[in-house]
């Protein structure tokens, strides 16, 4: 369901989401992405998130909703960025996140491009 690598070099997670999640999947990532948080030894405010999510299918709301939570901390990075095809995935992700420091990019390339623009 999902992986989560970490870039020490770059204070990047790397993150890929696949499948259909339920809720015990979006808590069971959470926590897997705030143990790569503390690997990384640096606050989540100066670090990088990737999120693959070209294999992810539209999810249930309840899912994004938990997914929205501003403990998320996709919200609280210094940037982020989502990669998904275009299409009704890409819809779903761009009506949730507003804020201008989380880019949305068909490609893993554009959205390295994006978060290292520094």
């Amino acid at each position: 369901m999902f992986r989560i690598d970490v870039d020490h070099f770059n204070a990047m997670l790397c993150n890929e989401g696949w499948g259909f999640w339920t809720i015990e999947t979006v808590e069971d990532f959470l926590a897997a992405e705030k143990a790569a948080i503390l690997d990384l030894g640096i606050p989540v405010s100066e670090i990088l998130i990737l999120f693959d999510a070209s294999r992810f299918m539209v999810q249930d709301q309840s899912v994004i909703e938990r997914l929205r939570r501003p403990e998320n901390p996709l919200y609280n990075a210094r940037r982020g960025a989502f990669v998904t095809p275009a299409g009704l995935g890409m819809l779903q992700i761009r009506r949730g996140n507003p804020q201008p420091n989380i880019g949305i990019f068909t490609t893993i390339s554009e959205a390295r491009h994006f978060l290292l623009a520094d």
